[in-house]
């Protein structure tokens, strides 16, 4: 087969020969109808080819390209478009014959019309029992691997390459030659970006949505790094890092302290507290265990004969078990309905039964204690040693579970806590006496100014006057009046606790006086009532600037006429 084309084989037969104007129609036509017949690769082979010769031949204007690639088939380019062509060697773009060229009505121009492709008639059914037996796959023969196919438009394209080049291909060949010809740089190929711009931007993926290898689809990978396993630290290697330690900064080193200190502080707290609750328990458990043995033995005296003219003294039973567990004690004291239910001590000073209980265990709470200049049933041979004193004095702690002196701050909050609780039962070792109550208010342990009531320190009365002096005293700083009479030669009995309405030099005292021999244990009691007046110690008004006691105010004493003053 010819490498070049001739006009004459383009020619229709019976044609002595086409114009210009025809053969750019009829290539055209033939670029147009190979590219829907043939196979995309060789039709893009020659397009390519068609181009290339016409790029080195022709130095176009870029409008000009334009026109020429949107003329219709049956176009005539202006002439000095068409004078430029240069298409008169078909040779150069068209080297095989095998490309046919085409009429306006699709006839080839240089050769037949294809014969059609016979039409294949289907294989005849054949039922499914006459056909072959099935034979399974492992007992079947083995098929020979036919030769491998090759497709047409590759083995064409192989016989194309071995034809002789034309002058156009054979330059472009020589010019591939040379680039691959030339040694090759370390540095990365062009793509095409600028690098002067900055970094090249990330891929688009919407535009690699139909990547068949996933590449762009999948995401990026974060490769974390393997965390190392800690080794667990010993219960030593703990407690020595809560101490400054050496390459600590300064700012660590406070911190540590400061944490250590508080660590100490709410350890020394939180002991205190626990040691206070469980002391008073323990006080609670000792007290109940001595009341209870006390109890457990009644007084079953008989009454004395009018003819005994002096009073015979008997121990009494429930006093024989508190003095053998500890000989100080010197009776005991109660309130009814109120958790004061203690053995009274005695000892040599005010202080010994502060922190200690009857047994001799150490305890915050103490015991109630007599004052020890006080004289309560001093019995000898069964016979009163020496008169009793005129006012009894007995101190206690103001706990705060109640217990001990705890509960009588209610006399002074609550306003019916009197009348409900009005009566003392004091036992000595030898007699029980009761006690009606007529006052209760507030001192000042620190006074030494001349209005200083220290009742404590009264313990005798020398005349009838310096008696009505003392309970008259009392009767003007009590917080709530009665009806309940005192009458010089009663026995007086004083209860005496801390208080913080001064904070510590305050004391909160309840006054007593003994009920008289057939005397109704609640008269007066029931009609208590508020004191308008009451007298508080100098202290207080040097706090309380806004409150002032009135001397002048009305004031009912006690004493014989019960005169106004």
């Amino acid at each position: 087969m010819s490498d070049n084309i001739n006009e004459n084989e383009i020619l229709p037969e019976g044609s002595d020969g086409l114009s210009k104007e025809d053969k750019i129609r009829a290539i055209k036509r033939s670029v147009k109808i190979s590219a829907n017949d043939w196979d995309g690769e060789r039709s893009a082979m020659f397009s390519d080819k068609v181009h290339k010769v016409m790029d080195s031949r022709l130095p176009w204007s870029e409008d000009e390209v334009g026109v020429l690639d949107d003329m219709p088939e049956d176009a005539v380019p202006p002439e000095e478009i068409y004078a430029g062509l240069g298409l008169g060697d078909f040779s150069e773009i068209i080297p095989d014959s095998d490309i046919p060229l085409f009429d306006e009505n699709g006839v080839p121009l240089n050769g037949t019309s294809p014969e059609p492709e016979p039409i294949s008639e289907p294989e005849p059914y054949i039922p499914q029992h006459e056909a072959e037996p099935y034979v399974p796959l492992h007992e079947a023969e083995p098929i020979n691997d036919p030769e491998p196919y090759v497709p047409q438009h590759e083995a064409e394209h192989e016989n194309v390459e071995a034809q002789e080049e034309t002058p156009a291909l054979a330059a472009i060949r020589q010019q591939e030659e040379a680039f691959a010809d030339e040694p090759a740089y370390d540095e990365p190929m062009y793509d095409g970006y600028d690098s002067s711009y900055g970094e090249p931007p990330e891929p688009d993926r919407k535009m690699f949505a139909d990547d068949p290898s996933g590449y762009y689809d999948a995401p990026p990978v974060k490769h974390t790094p393997k965390k190392k396993k800690r080794r667990k630290k010993s219960t030593a290697q703990k407690i020595r890092e809560l101490f400054p330690e050496k390459g600590d900064s300064a700012l660590e080193c406070v911190r540590k302290i400061i944490f250590l200190v508080s660590l100490v502080a709410i350890v020394v707290c939180g002991y205190l507290v626990a040691d206070y609750y469980i002391d008073l328990w323990h006080s609670k458990n000792v007290n109940k265990d001595m009341m209870s043995m006390y109890w457990t033995y009644p007084d079953k005296r008989e009454d004395k004969t009018e003819e005994a003219t002096e009073k015979y003294y008997e121990l009494l039973d429930g006093a024989r078990k508190l003095l053998d567990v500890n000989p100080d004690v010197i009776g005991v004291i109660s309130i009814p309905d109120t958790p004061i239910n203690n053995p009274v001590m005695k000892a040599e000073d005010n202080f010994k039964y502060l922190n200690r209980k009857i047994n001799g265990d150490e305890s915050r709470a103490g015991e109630l204690f007599m004052d020890y200049r006080n004289k309560f049933d001093h019995v000898i041979d069964h016979r009163l040693a020496e008169p009793n004193s005129d006012n009894l004095v007995i101190y206690g702690h103001n706990m705060g579970d109640l217990t001990m002196f705890g509960c009588l701050q209610h006399y002074k909050t609550e306003a019916d806590y009197y009348s409900k609780h009005p009566l003392i039962y004091l036992n000595s070792n030898y007699e029980s006496y009761i006690y009606k109550i007529f006052a209760f208010f507030i001192l000042d342990s620190g006074d030494k100014s001349e209005n200083a009531y220290d009742c404590w320190n009264k313990l005798d009365f020398d005349s009838e006057e310096d008696f009505y002096d003392f309970v008259n005293e009392a009767k003007r700083r009590t917080f709530r009046l009665n009806d309940v009479d005192v009458k010089y030669g009663d026995p007086l009995l004083t209860l005496s606790t801390c208080n913080d309405t001064l904070g510590e030099r305050g004391r909160f005292i309840v006054m007593a006086r003994r009920v008289r021999e057939g005397e109704d244990y609640m008269e007066g009691t029931q009609s208590s009532r508020e004191n308008p007046n009451v007298k508080w110690p100098d202290f207080y008004y040097q706090i309380r600037t806004n409150e002032k006691y009135d001397p002048d105010a009305e004031f009912i004493p006690y004493g014989p006429d019960k005169t106004e003053e």
